[in-house]
């Protein structure tokens, strides 16, 4: 079982893998919005065997911390709505990631 932490490093590496998009989930040939990498390390833990409330539970810790980021941030906004937002950048959701794992480095 991934931790908080390791699951949004893999959200992360997802997107740095296969790109990133805005409007939509995404897939690993066109790349994947945020929540759309979230569902893909999802996937890869079903994939994996990970029983389904296992990775339920893997799936809302990491949104959380995601979420809880974007407050201590200021932002009021939902995932989504965040991520395509028209000035929103790569490189800002990669560091969202990165600012969402180390806030949950301890779990």
């Amino acid at each position: 079982m991934l931790t908080t932490k390791d699951f949004l490093i893999s959200a992360k590496t997802k997107i740095m893998d296969h790109g990133w998009v805005q409007g939509h989930l995404g897939n690993r040939n066109e790349g994947y919005c945020l929540m759309g990498a979230l569902d893909a390390v999802s996937d890869d833990l079903l994939d994996s065997g990970t029983s389904d409330s296992d990775t339920w539970k893997a799936y809302m810790k990491a949104e959380r911390a995601v979420c809880n980021e974007l407050k201590f941030q200021g932002m009021i906004a939902a995932v989504g709505s965040w991520n395509d937002a028209g000035h929103r950048t790569q490189q800002e959701v990669l560091d969202l990631l990165d600012s969402a794992a180390r806030s949950v480095a301890g779990e």
